[in-house]
């Protein structure tokens, strides 16, 4: 159980270092900076540091030019050697003439684009061997190319005098559509521009055309043959700038990083004269790297104040526990941290949680199933939660061979069960020794808690609460004797003087314990019946929570029951549909199961154990570090 201890470091120094001391705490990658305020009586002296940077408007700038390039900046690179001044004339640069190459390319392909809509539109007219401009020249008359539906172009040559007013040429059709040339006499011009308004037809503009349709498509052909030719070779230059450039805009962003995050620990500094102060804080391990980063820049002073000193400035929390019980530190971190004074209780739950789960999932073959199912997801997905299953699997098949089950087949370890004279336990058969042993793994848990709680109350320097507390040495005492007068009563044994004086005794002291606190200066009346409900409290606890890990024997039958209505189903079957009822039943089970027994684990966890020693309330360490991770 390790909460890594913490060190706050006070940096003051001259203005003009700020930049070197602020990027040797973020190169660190383990420095969180604080308020400076908290920590200085004369902090109203102070003022806040103003600067401005450009870093962030760099970054976005270079994300979006990789963006429209298509690439992606390393951003795991080294950073480069140029400095704020040289950098921005880079990204300027560079910025500029993608800007100036982006704007050719696209004009580029808007022509090409446009060009083709041309060239479909003067495909129906291919037949025609007059060229554009003759018809665009007529002296008397106005020449229109559309394509009309048939219905419309036969209201259009309907209207009254329509011979003597227009004439209208089919070229060409393409289903109901016909594509037509109109030739229309000047004086009856806005007449057929009146007309056209109420029937719906699409108009060709042929006007920049002097050769034949077909001519002028070959035209556009050829043309968009070279446009293509000088898109591809502006997309091959980009892709050879981008294969020149992509390291140096990689040191460039992440150099830019550098700065933002030295930025981020730059507003924390408080200005007085030419002088500033950071303070933040710092991992023991990481203190004497940062240290001698700051040894090595000139007019600075610092000092080390150890967390467990100033504990009144709430210290951040940071757990460290090895590979196998870390991945626990997800059902910590859901109830809350623990303070910086405060134990781990990470390789509490991880012990608890993997045997209780592993006892009401005992089987050897699920098991290893979830076993499977949790290294994948740990191992190639990197999802921590994955390292809980992987060990909860490991649990069930060990107490799989307690009690002789394999993927629900309770015969086939039977050889090896001969082998060493020994028997499991047949759950159907065995329920009282199921049901006590369950309420008897609650008994050593929560007295567990309690000894924690007593070593946590030591810790805190809280003397009396780690004896007088209900989860304190009185509280073990009572719990026990407790336990013991039942005992005796269900066995039929009289009850002895011993539990009965160490019940009376330690349920008095647990009574007192405020007053004890205050030296007896108190408001007995209030005082006595506030604790005559506390203390009704406290024994209905202790009873409610050792019944409630009643569910572990609960689910250890229901486990056996819904294996036994698997192969009740899969008797009806054939021998190959009995093998994938079995296979299928096995599955959902696995699955099914697992997750409702890790959420009633977690609920033993949160409601019976964790209050017994654990109040959470504190702060995750966030430092700031130069790169994005």
């Amino acid at each position: 159980m390790s909460v890594v201890g913490m060190r706050l470091v006070s940096i003051i120094g001259f203005l003009n270092e700020l930049d070197s001391v602020a990027s040797a705490c973020s190169s660190l990658g383990a420095f969180e900076p604080d308020n400076v305020d908290l920590f200085f009586k004369d902090a109203d002296k102070f003022s806040n540091f103003s600067g401005s940077d450009t870093s962030l408007s760099l970054m976005e700038e270079l994300n979006g030019i990789s963006e429209q390039m298509g690439k992606k900046i390393d951003k795991n690179s080294s950073p480069c050697v140029l400095n704020k001044k040289q950098i921005s004339k880079y990204v300027s640069g560079l910025s500029e003439k993608c800007k100036k190459t982006y704007l050719k390319l696209n004009n580029l392909k808007a022509q090409l684009e446009i060009n083709n809509e041309i060239i479909n539109n003067l495909r129906p007219f291919e037949d025609i061997e007059q060229k554009i401009s003759e018809f665009q020249n007529c002296e008397y008359l106005k020449v229109k190319f559309i394509k009309i539906s048939e219905n419309n172009l036969g209201r259009i040559r309907s209207t009254e005098n329509a011979e003597d007013k227009f004439l209208i040429s089919e070229v060409n059709a393409q289903g109901d559509f016909k594509y037509c040339i109109v030739f229309i006499s000047e004086e009856f011009y806005s007449e057929f521009l009146d007309i056209s308004s109420k029937i719906q037809f699409t108009e060709f503009k042929f006007s920049n055309l002097s050769l034949t349709p077909k001519e002028e498509a070959e035209k556009l052909i050829e043309k968009n043959k070279l446009i293509s030719e000088s898109i591809k070779k502006l997309e091959d230059g980009l892709e050879k700038f981008w294969e020149y450039q992509k390291n140096s805009c990689s040191g460039v962003y992440n150099k830019l990083k550098m700065y933002e995050k030295n930025e981020e620990i730059k507003k924390y500094a408080k200005v007085y004269n030419d002088n500033f102060v950071i303070v933040g804080w710092v991992p023991l391990v990481f203190v004497s790297s940062l240290t001698d980063k700051l040894k090595k820049i000139s007019r600075v002073e610092y000092s080390v104040e150890s967390g467990e000193e100033i504990l009144e400035f709430s210290p951040p929390t940071k757990l460290k526990n090895n590979k196998i019980f870390s991945p626990f530190e997800f059902f910590v971190s859901t109830y809350g941290l623990p303070k910086y004074s405060d134990i781990d209780p990470t390789t509490f739950v991880a012990i608890t949680y993997t045997i209780i789960f592993g006892i009401m999932f005992a089987d050897v073959g699920q098991g290893l199933i979830l076993f499977l199912i949790g290294m994948f997801l740990y191992k190639i997905k990197n999802i921590k939660v994955g390292g809980v299953i992987a060990t909860c699997g490991i649990s069930s098949s060990i107490f799989g061979f307690v009690v002789g089950s394999i993927f629900g087949f309770e015969e086939l370890l039977t050889p090896f069960y001969n082998a060493i004279k020994l028997h499991p336990i047949r759950v159907m058969e065995s329920p009282m020794t199921i049901i006590s042993s369950s309420i008897a793994i609650g008994v050593i848990s929560l007295v567990l808690a309690m000894c924690i709680n007593i070593y946590a109350n030591i810790r805190r320097g809280d003397i009396k609460e780690a004896i007088l507390s209900h989860s304190g040495l009185c509280g073990i005492l009572l719990y026990l004797s407790l336990i013991s007068m039942l005992i005796g009563t269900l066995s039929g044994k009289s009850m002895t003087s011993i539990p009965m004086i160490t019940v009376s005794s330690c349920a008095v002291l647990i009574f007192l314990k405020e007053a004890i606190k205050k030296n007896f200066k108190i408001d007995w009346k209030d005082y006595v019946l506030t604790q005559f409900f506390e203390m009704f409290d406290i024994f209905l606890g202790y009873f409610t929570n050792t019944i409630s890990f009643i569910r572990i024997g609960v689910f250890i039958f229901v486990h056996a029951g819904m294996m036994m209505v698997v192969f009740s189903l899969a008797e009806g079957f054939s021998p190959i549909g009995y093998a994938i009822t079995v296979i299928i039943g096995n599955l959902f089970v696995t699955c099914f199961e697992a997750f409702l027994v890790g959420m009633q684990v977690m609920r033993l966890q949160f409601c019976e154990l964790f209050g017994r020693f654990f109040e959470g309330g504190g702060r995750a360490f966030k430092p700031i570090t130069s790169t994005d991770s």
